[in-house]
């Protein structure tokens, strides 16, 4: 087994740091907050084939964040933001990857916790064959993310890539899904359909397989263009933002 990065060290190389803030890890103890080297920042559940394997994956997320945080970071610093539109395209298959891979570690490394208890189960052959592409995900499965974000340039957002993650887990405790925060947006991923009329939860008023992501100010769009290998049409989800430059309320 090689270490691998709970989240990928490109992204974590982007804190502009040595170093991470870290809650609910092993390391840690009664959800203290706890610094941990990046190099540091890390488990053995997948073999050194495998990690590389999904480079492509990794790829995709560091895209997706660089994207999302030099739009954020633009629209909070500078009024050069009204000048033009700018978009990034980043492999959405890839990317949709991305965050079962971040799922899957955190949970074989018994980090997922719910109600204080880590998710104990995990359909290790279903989730091994949608990572490498052995099977076709299932319609309704994967990558969502919800029209109605709140603004989410804050401070944290723009300067730290890696936000965060939560884990959506079935009744007998299997994990069915989760919530990875990257580049200041919450992107869902469901190993389930879920309904079309949801109200409440991740999947409500969210977009399946968005065709971009992006920040609108002014009138002008940055952000990503996911591109996906499907036919399908894709729904953009573009959020607006209020322009605000850091150290203003």
């Amino acid at each position: 087994m090689s270490g691998e990065h709970y989240v990928s060290d490109s992204i974590l190389r982007m804190l502009g740091a040595t170093n991470i803030s870290t809650r609910d890890y092993p390391w840690n103890v009664d959800g203290e907050l706890k610094t941990v080297g990046i190099s540091s920042f890390k488990t053995k559940v997948l073999c050194q084939e495998h990690n590389s394997a999904l480079s492509k994956a990794d790829e995709a997320a560091k895209a997706f964040a660089m994207a999302l945080a030099w739009a954020g970071l633009q629209i909070r610093t500078s009024v050069e933001f009204e000048s033009a539109s700018e978009v990034l395209s980043v492999d959405g298959d890839q990317l949709e990857r991305w965050v079962l891979k971040t799922l899957v570690v955190h949970q074989l490394a018994s980090v997922l916790k719910d109600n204080g208890k880590p998710v104990a189960t995990l359909d290790r052959t279903q989730a091994v064959d949608l990572l490498f592409g052995q099977r076709p995900w299932p319609p309704g499965w994967g990558l969502y993310v919800s029209r109605t974000a709140s603004d989410p340039l804050t401070k944290e957002s723009v300067r730290a890539p890696w936000g965060g993650i939560q884990p959506l887990v079935r009744k007998d405790g299997e994990l069915i899904g989760g919530l990875v925060w990257l580049g200041g947006v919450a992107l869902a991923l469901a190993l389930f359909q879920p309904a079309p009329d949801e109200t409440r939860g991740p999947f409500a008023n969210a977009v399946y397989r968005p065709g971009a992501v992006a920040f609108r100010t002014r009138g002008f769009d940055k952000g990503a263009v996911l591109l996906w290998s499907d036919s399908a049409h894709h729904e953009q989800v573009i959020m607006s933002v209020t322009f605000k430059k850091i150290g203003e309320p």
